[in-house]
């Protein structure tokens, strides 16, 4: 049963949330040795600061029974959760590890649907003066994507990338990477 599954475990996920509105609010493009540099920095650093409480937490409330003489008070402390639902609430951020897949779109919600525009898209075309309503017609008609912007350096083009432009074989390396600290 759940109950003693969750005693005799102490199971945690810790995860993340946002991977892709970091590297871009940081202007670092997710096919990037950067991105990868960042992957595995940021995911070792919580592999060792989760490891770090539990046994912390060992400590304190002890070992539970599957863990005794480990030293330790979770089973489990990393997990790549979806997050779909709380990235929408806390500020649009990408969800989990996943790259955008617009930087325009319609976002159904409970109380209906609203447009999305990517904040740090948005924040870079006001920089440029051309946050206007012709610059979102065209990226609403190229499905989200900036890469007929010209106006865009190839660098800028390159961090606002959607899912549909970034190589399957980018996200396959990063999760590689971080695979080892989950």
């Amino acid at each position: 049963n759940a109950n003693n599954f969750a005693r005799r475990h102490r199971a945690v996920g810790l995860g993340a949330m946002g991977w892709h509105s970091f590297l871009q609010r940081n202007m670092i493009p997710f096919e990037s040795l950067g991105a990868k540099q960042h992957t595995r920095a940021i995911f070792e650093h919580m592999r060792e600061q989760a490891d770090q409480a539990t046994r912390e937490l060992a400590e304190i409330y002890g070992e539970p029974e599957l863990l005794k003489g480990y030293g330790r008070r979770n089973a489990t402390v990393m997990a790549i959760a979806p997050t779909t639902s709380s990235s929408a609430i806390l500020g649009q951020a990408s969800p989990g590890i996943e790259p955008y897949s617009s930087n325009y779109f319609k976002a159904g919600l409970s109380k209906g649907n609203f447009i999305r525009k990517n904040k740090y898209l948005k924040a870079l075309l006001e920089e440029k003066g051309l946050d206007n309503e012709e610059t979102w017609r065209g990226i609403m008609l190229n499905q989200g994507s900036v890469a007929h912007m010209h106006q865009l350096s190839d660098h800028e083009r390159a961090v606002f990338k959607t899912f549909k432009e970034i190589s399957q074989l980018e996200i396959i390396q990063q999760a590689s990477i971080r695979q080892r600290f989950v």
